[in-house]
């Protein structure tokens, strides 16, 4: 019986990983059908599995089970879809998540209880250790990659000699050279993404969705946050309409378009459009984690402050970079904004005399 068990459980992993490799092949478009597939498929067999294998009886532990398992299928079945997220707050998410994690816990508990051998948890544990291995060294090398930017160059171009057609490497060495202000070698990755999409254009008569369509909302984006910084406002416009044309965004996708597009209007002089994207980006900032909500309310309060300065309302330009201080503390240390700004030289000088007028106030 314990041969038979492990042997089976080692046939289902072969058969998982073989599926994973197999699945991310697949463009984006199939992989979220597959997924939503596979959920809502899955959800009838972990009932069974649960009721009739595990638990054998229905008790009421055993029906708040089923239900929890079902509620995260339909939830992962659904993530996909842009109308969920416009509902979908952070706390819902982790309510979900929180189910999952109990649920996982239950399940595991009902396999014990109901006979499973040693050899079966053994083998389903090495398993979760060696991927949560992979988990902790991808997470050590994206936080050491997200401090240092030569690190991050030096990284990132030995995975593109590995595999020179995945685009968000170029994407991901772009703003490391941007970061150290490399603006030319930024714009010739970016270049490379663009002639990336021409040639997927002209092989796939179905462009316009799947993976193509993400990755010409990440183009347009990095291009337009690119000529911003560089002081080419018009161009930089020009990119982040085009990254709207992209079909259904998500609310962070619109986050970030509104964000950055409204950074453009400030430099070019447009205060009343630069303040209806940030109203926008603001709009879609309260599905965010709360973590996330602070660091994007500091970054539009930034916003505000220098539309309000470019403006000339120094009241109003003071009170936005209080909050801004408030959600960043690092934005009141003028030496760290000399040392880390990147852009046209006028923010700096209008921050740091901000910073100066709010000392005088003090």
């Amino acid at each position: 019986m314990i041969q038979d068990r492990t042997l089976a459980t080692l046939v289902a992993i072969v058969i998982t990983i073989s599926g994973m490799l197999i699945y991310g092949r697949l463009s984006a478009t199939v992989r979220r059908r597959l997924t939503s597939l596979v959920a809502f498929g899955s959800a009838p067999l972990m009932i069974y599995l649960g009721i009739f294998v595990n638990i054998k009886i229905i008790t009421p532990a055993g029906v708040i089970l089923v239900i929890m398992i079902a509620a995260w299928f339909v939830y992962f079945g659904l993530y996909n879809s842009r109308h969920f997220h416009l509902w979908l707050t952070w706390r819902v998410q982790w309510v979900f998540r929180g189910m999952f994690l109990f649920t996982v816990l239950m399940f595991f508990l009902s396999m014990v209880t109901s006979g499973f051998d040693v050899a079966y948890l053994a083998i389903v544990g090495a398993l979760g250790s060696l991927l949560a291995c992979v988990f902790l060294y991808l997470r050590w090398i994206n936080r050491r990659a997200n401090k240092s930017p030569e690190f991050a160059i030096e990284y990132i171009t030995q995975q593109i000699k590995l595999n020179p057609h995945n685009v968000n490497n170029y994407f991901q060495r772009g703003y490391a050279y941007e970061q150290l202000g490399q603006f030319e070698m930024a714009s010739a990755d970016y270049e490379t993404v663009a002639e990336m999409i021409a040639d997927q254009k002209a092989k796939n008569a179905k462009f316009g969705t799947g993976d193509l369509e993400q990755t010409r909302f990440a183009l347009h984006t990095n291009r337009g946050r690119l000529y911003t910084t560089m002081g080419d406002a018009d161009v930089a416009l020009s990119e982040f309409d085009d990254g709207f044309a992209v079909r259904d965004l998500m609310p962070w996708q619109e986050f970030l378009l509104f964000s950055n597009r409204a950074v453009a209007y400030i430099d070019k002089g447009d205060i009343e459009s630069a303040l209806h994207d940030i109203a926008e980006s603001e709009i879609r900032l309260k599905n965010f984690r709360p973590k996330d909500q602070q660091s994007g309310t500091g970054t539009l309060a930034i916003q505000r402050s220098l539309a309000y300065y470019r403006q000339g309302d120094m009241e109003q330009a003071l009170v936005q970079w209080r909050q801004a201080i408030a959600a960043i503390p690092e934005n009141g240390d003028s030496e760290k904004l000399s040392e880390t700004h990147i852009g046209p030289q006028w923010r700096l000088e209008a921050m740091l005399d901000l910073n100066e007028r709010l000392k005088a106030l003090a």
